[in-house]
């Protein structure tokens, strides 16, 4: 599942622009879905439905931050992507990412929850937290994608090179 998360955070920084400009369709939301929503999100009204993979995705904005929640069909709340700012991180990450990636800049930092109990991050080849952020830097046309638990530990997640440029 965190690989999906991902896809979708990395797919969300290169269509960002593109946001708003897709034609609206009605979509089912079971009520089990729209219960999980409401309980999890009290203070959130009219987010915006999709599909995402085999999830039902709700886009909103809760207080200031833009937020996806990814819901089974179930209704069971399976992981949350926030935005997040680069100076919430764990003051270690931001000295490391600033001295190791100095000639790059920051483009988006978001914080990702995986409440999946399914998923054990190690068959991915590492341990983490539920939560964790993701900063996607970009440097020409190279794009790199660090992951940063909340401990303040960098390692290097995706690098992508961006046509175009």
């Amino acid at each position: 599942m965190k690989k999906i998360f991902i896809a979708a955070f990395t797919l969300a920084t290169l269509s960002a622009a593109a946001h708003g400009t897709a034609k609206k369709t009605t979509l089912f939301i079971p009520a089990t879905v729209s219960s999980s929503f409401n309980a999890n999100f009290p203070d959130v009204s009219n987010p915006s439905w999709s599909w995402d993979q085999q999830y039902l995705k709700a886009t909103f904005v809760e207080g200031t931050t833009s937020a996806n929640a990814f819901f089974s069909s179930d209704g069971t709340l399976e992981g949350t992507i926030k935005s997040a700012n680069f100076y919430a991180l764990p003051a270690s990450a931001q000295e490391h990412i600033n001295n190791k990636y100095k000639d790059y800049t920051v483009e988006e930092t978001i914080l990702f929850t995986d409440n999946d109990p399914y998923v054990d991050s190690r068959m991915f080849g590492y341990e983490d937290s539920p939560s964790n952020y993701f900063v996607s830097l970009k440097k020409d046309n190279k794009e790199l994608i660090l992951k940063v638990d909340l401990d303040g530990s960098v390692s290097y997640y995706h690098e992508d090179t961006l046509k175009g440029k």
